[in-house]
């Protein structure tokens, strides 16, 4: 009979996750989502949910019951070519936006904060726009449409940045942000498009520079192209409408201590911040293991819907150890739920150990007790590659690499590195091409995960 009952418990949580997955994804994407749903519930019947920008919905079950309850599957985005220069005077919401919009998008413009931009840029037969965006305290939704007048050359590649008006980086006050997309790599090299891109920050900006680079390709000859287009909100519409709601609440697990020190509610988010500490030196709690926000008041045998999270935010402590600091959910901001409480399964664990990588880029040669290994040194007259493999971090699948963003000379000088791209077993790191004295330190960090299990449950009254 339990499982009988198990099994009917089932039904109410898909239903919430395709409900989530038509709110939460692209409709480009919707039919890859489906079908991920599908083949996961063939392994993991019990465990539906949502990760980062990745929903898995119950794909038969989806299908179903879009006939039978009527759901509205929005359809794609307009594929118009419609462009206004300069600022427009009416505060509609063109349906090439509103096509793209989740319900929870849709109900926060609803309460104005929807911000039309109708700016465009254009270069080369390439145009760029701006439609407007929707933002809150924490979270930047900048709306795009691009077309390719001509239709020719295919896109390599779309590197965006969003920095001050004069183009160099933003505030520290506003937080280190974080970004996604939803345009997929099918969808990139289509002649018109509308997209859009969510910024995460501590303190939303009332300005500034959102740029395209690209580079387009003609098969015998190639183009890079910078489109750049200045924004700019009325922030407040929306500087009074965040929720502070104090928790205050901690949990023991092992040497570790945990807080969940306030909810925060936004138009567009749900944000928990959490104060970790640990009586390891070398060692933080750098997440939650299956964490769920569960809505509504816990009662005996009772299914309740939840939510997983969007993201995570940690910071480095002073062992360079990562400490959790907040998880970001959906938006309970046009909810009416009492309370909500979080529950996970345990803690990520994370030490992290100090290294520096000694290297002569002339003779091309490691110090000998080095950990990584010199694949090859690219140069060309303007940059030099470094090529690395790891095989400490090969070993163990628990472990990655992070370099600073500096290094030294011989004789101290410090010097920054230009970019870096780092995986579980290579690390690639570009530095200009000049006359350095050798050998060169680089300063670099391994992280190591290990899970905790010890439930975890904290009970939020929102009223």
């Amino acid at each position: 009979m339990a499982e009988h009952q198990k099994e009917e418990w089932d039904l109410p949580q898909m239903l919430e996750n395709v409900r989530q997955a038509e709110e939460r994804i692209s409709d480009q994407r919707l039919e890859t989502a489906i079908r991920q749903g599908l083949e996961l519930g063939k392994a993991r019947k019990r465990q539906v949910g949502l990760r980062r920008r990745v929903a898995f919905a119950a794909g038969v079950l989806a299908c179903g019951l879009t006939v039978l309850f009527g759901w509205q599957f929005w359809p794609p985005a307009d594929s118009g070519t419609m462009t206004v220069m300069g600022n427009s005077p009416s505060s509609s919401i063109p349906e090439r936006v509103l096509s793209m919009m989740s319900e929870a998008m849709k109900k926060a413009a609803e309460n104005g904060l929807y911000q039309p931009i109708n700016k465009a840029t254009e270069k080369d037969g390439y145009r760029l726009t701006v439609d407007g965006v929707l933002a809150d305290n924490r979270t930047m939704v900048i709306f795009v449409h691009a077309e390719n007048l001509n239709n020719t050359g295919k896109i390599r590649g779309i590197q965006e940045n969003f920095s001050n008006l004069n183009g160099g980086l933003l505030d520290e006050k506003y937080g280190s942000s974080t970004f996604g997309s939803n345009l997929s790599l099918q969808d990139q090299n289509k002649p018109s498009k509308s997209y859009y891109y969510t910024l995460q920050f501590k303190n939303t900006p009332s300005q500034m520079l959102f740029s395209e680079e690209l580079e387009l390709d003609f098969g015998s000859s190639s183009k890079k192209l910078s489109l750049k287009i200045p924004i700019q909100i009325d922030e407040n519409k929306f500087s009074s409408l965040e929720k502070s709601v104090p928790v205050n609440q901690v949990v023991q697990i092992g040497e570790h201590q945990l807080k969940l020190t306030r909810a925060v509610l936004n138009p567009l988010s749900t944000t928990l911040e959490f104060k970790a500490t640990s009586k390891l030196k070398k060692e933080g709690v750098a997440n939650l293991q299956d964490a769920k926000l569960y809505l509504g008041e816990t009662r005996k045998d009772q299914f309740q819907y939840f939510l997983v999270p969007r993201d995570s935010k940690s910071e480095l402590l002073s062992s360079e150890a990562r400490s959790l600091s907040a998880i970001r959910f959906d938006t309970l901001y046009y909810k009416d739920y009492s309370e909500v409480t979080l529950r996970a399964t345990g803690i990520t664990g994370n030490t992290a150990e100090k290294g520096k990588l000694i290297i002569d880029t002339e003779k091309q040669t490691l110090s000998p007790d080095s950990p990584l290994r010199l694949k090859e040194i690219k140069r060309t007259k303007d940059k030099t590659e470094l090529h690395l493999q790891h095989s400490i971090t090969k070993q163990n699948p628990e472990s990655t690499i992070s370099f600073k963003g500096n290094f030294t000379d011989q004789n101290g000088k410090v010097y920054s590195i230009n970019e870096g791209s780092f995986s579980k077993e290579d690390s690639s790191i570009t530095i200009s091409s000049q006359t350095y004295p050798q050998p060169l330190t680089f300063p670099y960090t391994i992280y190591t995960d290990h899970i905790i299990q010890h439930p975890i449950e904290f009970r939020i009254k929102l009223k």
